[in-house]
């Protein structure tokens, strides 16, 4: 995986982080403007963007889960999102908002 097909996935921007680990781990980070969504890192780069990008999907499920459980329409803005709720058969769904 390149960083530009993890931007294509989670629809964040994706930044590699600088190499000062000194376990030699190669760090990944996916930003909103400037603001810090999710970071992964590990000794290789395909699996860091791989960390990475599930990271994000985990982060968007989560924020989705919630807004369902309070009620409320959920949007993200990773693009159009479908989800299956887990043990309620119920199906959620949030779409792309950019106002």
């Amino acid at each position: 995986m390149s960083p530009r097909k993890a931007e294509r996935l989670t629809g964040y921007e994706v930044r590699r982080l600088r190499d000062g680990d000194s376990t030699g781990q190669i760090a990944y980070a996916a930003f909103r403007g400037d603001e810090l969504v999710a970071e992964a890192a590990h000794r290789t780069e395909e699996l860091a963007l791989r960390i990475l990008v599930d990271e994000c999907t985990k982060s968007t499920v989560l924020k989705f889960c919630d807004a369902l459980a309070d009620g409320v329409t959920a949007a993200t803005t990773t693009g159009d999102c479908r989800f299956i709720i887990a043990n309620t058969g119920r199906t959620g769904e949030a779409t792309e908002s950019r106002t």
